[in-house]
């Protein structure tokens, strides 16, 4: 009874670790200053994450949750943009010469 229990526990720790590092299945490079350098060591001299990838990780998906506000502004503003790209082709695609060489009536 109880190495059943222990075993399910693990095996969903197991599971969710698994899920966790899945979701963090993309890497980038990333080039911090120095100070940026320490807190990030700082927190794993802390056993907070265990490692640099870890914890900038954890510091770049904080940083966009501070800063949702602004993100919400971005979006709107490349949304904008799209509509724009895409009035803009209709009309290029309404003023383009049909094939015979006549231009579009």
């Amino acid at each position: 009874m109880l190495k059943k229990r222990v075993e399910t526990i693990v095996t969903g720790a197991t599971d969710a670790v698994t899920g966790a590092l899945d979701a963090r299945a993309n890497a980038i490079s990333v080039r911090p200053d120095v100070a940026s350098l320490k807190r990030i060591d700082e927190l794993v001299e802390a056993e907070l994450f265990a490692n640099r990838s870890q914890a900038t990780s954890f510091l770049v998906a904080e940083g966009i949750k501070a800063n949702s506000q602004m993100f919400d502004q971005i979006y709107d503003g490349f949304e904008k943009i799209r509509q724009v790209k895409e009035e803009l082709r209709g009309l290029a695609e309404g003023a383009a010469p049909e094939p015979d060489g006549q231009a579009a009536e």
